[in-house]
């Protein structure tokens, strides 16, 4: 995953989802009671454990995001794009469209 931050400017935060038990030390601060907490690990270009609540009132909104035309359309994108590799259907871009029109000439 990757994210941005107004305190790092341009640089963006790559960071993955972890278990509470594989992260060895947690934030001083607690989420809040009652609240969905995914603990992430930030890898670059710095290393913190992060926490990230999610509460009653924000599962309206999530609800929305999942089901919006670019979620569903990135959803069937990673579905399907190992299966189409493997197929062997692969788009061809224009410098091999070119190439094989002159080719044919």
């Amino acid at each position: 995953m990757q994210c941005g931050s107004t305190g790092l400017g341009k640089m963006a935060l790559e960071m993955h989802i972890e278990k509470k038990e594989n992260i060895s030390k947690l934030p001083p601060t607690t989420p809040p009671e009652g609240s969905l907490v995914m603990y992430c690990k930030t890898t670059k270009p710095v290393v913190w454990n992060v926490w990230i609540s999610i509460e009653p009132e924000d599962i309206g909104d999530i609800i929305k995001i999942l089901l919006s035309k670019e979620s569903i359309i990135f959803m069937l994108k990673a579905l399907f794009n190992p299966i189409i590799s493997r197929i062997g259907f692969k788009k061809k871009n224009k410098a091999d469209n070119t190439a094989q029109a002159e080719i044919a000439l």
